[in-house]
């Protein structure tokens, strides 16, 4: 029961990192246009609206909406790689990738044989053994 719940968990997370990874993918190709149109509306139109007397609200307007899009973009873009890295850490989770001996860290690992041994005959709030 337990591991069909633990490898549920795992495909259910893999599966989100997967949609989380192509979230980014999605979102790089208009933050690439968006980046590439955006010095476009700050000079090319200007240019073109002074030339047919149209200079003015409409322009600043253009570039104003093309700078939100992009902000927009990035913003989107980043919570796309905070979701695919927050789904990477649930299946390495998942997996058992997470626990203090497989990262490696500098702390005493839980004994369960040793804590047994302490307690077993132990009293609930007692500091000795029972003793007949």
């Amino acid at each position: 029961m337990a591991a069909r719940a633990a490898c549920s968990a795992a495909q259910c997370s893999s599966a989100v990192c997967i949609a989380a990874r192509r979230g980014i993918i999605e979102l790089a190709a208009p933050l690439t246009d968006r980046l590439l149109r955006l010095p476009s509306l700050r000079i090319d139109r200007p240019l073109r609206r002074a030339a047919s007397g149209l200079t003015g609200t409409r322009t600043v307007l253009d570039v104003l909406v093309g700078e939100q899009q992009l902000f927009t973009t990035q913003a989107q873009l980043v919570t796309a790689e905070d979701d695919t890295a927050i789904a990477e850490f649930n299946v390495a989770a998942a997996i058992g990738r997470l626990i203090a001996p497989e990262l490696r860290l500098p702390v005493r690992l839980y004994d369960m044989e040793r804590h047994y041994r302490a307690v077993k005959d132990k009293w609930i709030g007692f500091a000795g053994g029972v003793k007949e």
